[in-house]
């Protein structure tokens, strides 16, 4: 059975269920964290709050993650009570695992464009597929996406404040204009990041050529800027692409680096009339060889 309705009799039978008058919305802010690979899964945990979406990978070099609040929903109904067998859980939650790509995939069911499909977004539990049911004109399509199971939860990176060394709020469009002028074909990115001269520099370096953008610290496009101490950090690009999607639709980004070299971009994202949502993503620095 899909939930065809939001009836007391529907919402009964489900974990959560959610309902929205605009999928395209929540694709755009989802469809972030995609890094083009089909076969990618992503971890979605859901509480009376609202639906988190995590993205990492077996290495655990990378996580990316984002949250839709229930009150980007026009309907959301989270009924599962706390766990008293779970001393460490906090709070009641619903976990799952399903492929990405085809979750993307059925919200774009009517086209890229649409901006007219409703969506309701259920699930009855563990074993159970997550069901979606779109509209559109008055022609509807059921989903069900397998789950797939997972072995461990993500890992929880600390990028708080206070073990920051570096912390930087620019506009989003100038963030990425300055990572498309370098080279994407290196296997890392340098980030040298300092209270003086050259203060914000970014940089790749290949077999004899070397690209680097900087920026003075009083340069407008820095709505703020913290430096506790100078800071020469080295990520790898596989891991630094991925986080261009989001910029494409993010008006403002945090860059936070921590004492241990932990990469923090959190990009603010507000589409449409919708709630403002956050895109994280966590990198740990590359250790380069001395040839290097």
């Amino acid at each position: 059975m899909t939930p065809s309705s939001l009836d007391s009799q529907s919402v009964v039978q489900f974990v959560f269920l959610a309902k929205s008058d605009n999928a395209k919305v929540i694709s755009r802010i989802v469809s972030t964290l995609y890094n083009t690979d089909k076969n990618e899964v992503v971890h979605i945990t859901v509480t009376e709050a609202g639906m988190k979406f995590t993205v990492e990978p077996k290495t655990q070099l990378f996580q990316g993650n984002t949250f839709l609040p229930a009150d980007l929903f026009q309907e959301f109904h989270f009924k599962k009570q706390r766990d008293p067998d779970d001393v460490k859980e906090e709070k009641p939650r619903e976990e799952l695992c399903i492929p990405l790509f085809v979750f993307l995939y059925c919200l774009k069911i009517y086209g890229d464009q649409s901006t007219s499909t409703g969506v309701q977004i259920a699930y009855r539990g563990h074993g159970t597929p997550l069901l979606l049911l779109l509209e559109e004109n008055d022609v509807t399509t059921d989903c069900g996406i397998r789950t797939v199971d997972f072995v461990k939860r993500p890992l929880k990176f600390d990028a708080s404040r206070k073990n920051k060394v570096v912390r930087i709020v620019m506009q989003s469009e100038n963030l990425k204009e300055a990572l498309n002028e370098l080279d994407w074909n290196n296997d890392y990115l340098t980030w040298h990041i300092s209270s003086d001269p050259p203060l914000f520099r970014l940089r790749t370096k290949g077999t004899g050529t070397t690209c680097f953008v900087d920026y003075p610290t009083d340069s407008e496009i820095f709505e703020e800027f913290e430096c506790d101490e100078a800071t020469t950090r080295h990520y790898s690009m596989k891991y630094i692409k991925p986080c261009l999607r989001a910029l494409s639709l993010a008006k403002k980004t945090q860059i936070m680096i921590t004492n241990v070299g932990l990469l923090f971009l959190q990009h603010l994202i507000q589409t449409d009339d919708a709630p403002i949502t956050f895109v994280d993503f966590y990198i740990p620095p590359k250790e380069l060889n001395e040839d290097e």
